[in-house]
């Protein structure tokens, strides 16, 4: 008897080694990657909307002026309406607390990733172990969390719909519907909900899924006069932005490859050790209720991807597959719990092969990515890039003065006045404003939408990473002293 406790106190204290372990890799990851490369332009994004909705709130602007993409005098008011509205509200509370907003919004979210993955576990009795590292890859560590920030909210709300729909209870439907205010794309899981089969508990599930997107769309219809305004203004957005149509299969592969190697590892376990075999492939266990919602989650998160996949660059093809990689690490782990009820080691070498692979990427964020280059672009670097613009607007007598800029987002969190050519299209020579061009970071100013608005203006400084050009009438909007 004692043998045995001192064995399961020995298992329980290593178990709880590796838990400490899945959950520290990815947050050293997370600091490492904002240390050397700053902040990515969606996140930086949404966290100005989560400002301007804390100096709202502190009752410094009327709500034209602080929700409509406008600024005032102290740069206090950046919004982007087709942004999903979760993070918002969020990024507030942060931003009243904390001086590192963005990093802290990660690791608070990936905390909360980790512990409805946990819950998750418990429903489908899968140790935590074995669901920590399924679910707990490279690319839910990046994507779910890095350059967006809304994908990592939206699968914490998938997540939890999953797991009452699994208890088929009604509640399921509004989790389903934050998930969608986390991320517009997680809209089409709702169907999955018809899996409560009974028909009241349906009615029920997609009356409080639609609340929260309804909600959205009359408070979107209170601020800009047309309902469902950021649902729309998304979609124009993501249509503009669209790339010609191909698909990049290193980025489906990303997508995939981590759950596909996992789910592996357990199956390959399971042919080693020939006597249990049918156990594993017993056919009644595979179509219970449980494997039909993996499956019709699968299914659906599949055809979201290919929806979208053929219309956006390799990056955000990777990106948006973030519904189908969150189905398919569930989908591996629920695989890899019961190799873990047949070869109960599986799950040490499932855990081995999961650290070892974010130890890999911890490693390669830290030291390969840390470049010069990386850094000199790092909006919160005192010695960056945008700093360098603004010495050099200085020498030209256009100290703190408010910019046009084609990176005016990392300008901004960089705490210049910058503004949007978007804002100015048409118009931009009128303002008066200097243009700071950033070359390989921005949007593109090199299309036939820009270039006219500058054919009239100087170009006071060329160098190898960006070009200010000043306006004939040029004037300086010096916030630092209204």
């Amino acid at each position: 008897m004692k043998k045995n406790v001192s064995r399961t106190n020995r298992t329980n204290a290593l178990d709880a080694i590796i838990i400490i372990i899945l959950l520290i890799l990815p947050i050293m990851t997370f600091y490492a990657i904002l240390s050397i490369q700053g902040p990515s332009w969606d996140i930086t994004a949404r966290y100005l909307n989560g400002k301007t909705l804390l100096n709202f709130i502190a009752g410094g602007a009327h709500k034209g002026n602080a929700f409509a993409g406008e600024y005032s005098n102290n740069l206090a008011y950046y919004f982007e309406p087709y942004r999903e509205p979760l993070s918002t509200p969020i990024f507030a509370v942060i931003d009243a607390v904390s001086s590192d907003s963005i990093l802290v919004y990660i690791i608070l979210i990936f905390v909360a990733y980790a512990a409805v993955v946990w819950r998750l576990g418990k429903e489908l009795n899968i140790d935590t172990v074995t669901i920590l590292a399924a679910m707990t890859g490279p690319y839910a560590v990046f994507f779910f969390f890095v350059p967006n920030g809304g994908e990592g909210l939206a699968v914490i709300f998938v997540i939890l719909g999953i797991i009452y729909l699994l208890k088929k209870n009604p509640v399921s439907g509004l989790f389903f519907g934050i998930a969608v205010l986390g991320k517009y794309p997680a809209l089409i899981l709702l169907p999955i909900l018809i899996l409560l089969w009974n028909k009241k508990k349906f009615a029920i599930a997609a009356i409080l899924a639609a609340a929260p997107i309804v909600a959205w769309g009359v408070i979107d219809w209170g601020l800009y006069g047309v309902p469902f305004y950021s649902y729309l203004a998304s979609i124009s957005y993501a249509n503009v932005a669209s790339a010609p149509s191909y698909i990049s299969w290193s980025a489906v592969i990303g997508v995939i490859a981590y759950p596909v190697v996992f789910a592996c590892i357990g199956i390959a376990a399971i042919f080693a050790c020939r006597k249990r075999i049918s156990l594993f492939f017993n056919y009644k266990s595979y179509i219970n209720y449980k494997a039909k919602v993996f499956a019709v989650l699968v299914v659906l998160s599949l055809l979201g991807y290919a929806a979208i996949l053929p219309h956006n660059n390799a990056f955000t093809q990777a990106r948006y597959g973030f519904l189908l990689a969150a189905a398919l690490m569930a989908s591996s782990a629920v695989i890899m719990g019961r190799a873990v009820l047949t070869v109960y080691k599986v799950k040490y070498a499932a855990a081995a092969f999961a650290i070892a692979v974010l130890l890999g990427y911890l490693v390669y964020s830290s030291f390969i990515l840390n470049t010069a280059q990386l850094k000199y672009y790092n909006p919160g670097n005192k010695a960056s890039i945008y700093a360098y613009s603004e010495n050099v607007l200085s020498s030209f007598g256009f100290n703190n003065c408010r910019v046009v800029s084609n990176a005016w987002i990392p300008m901004l969190y960089s705490g210049y006045d910058a503004y949007s050519p978007y804002i100015f299209y048409g118009d931009m020579e009128q303002e008066h404003y200097p243009v700071v061009v950033f070359n390989y970071t921005g949007v593109s100013m090199g299309s036939t939408r820009y270039l006219p608005l500058l054919k009239n203006d100087t170009k006071a400084y060329s160098g190898a990473n960006f070009t200010i050009y000043l306006p004939k009438e040029a004037s300086c909007y010096n916030y630092t002293e209204q």
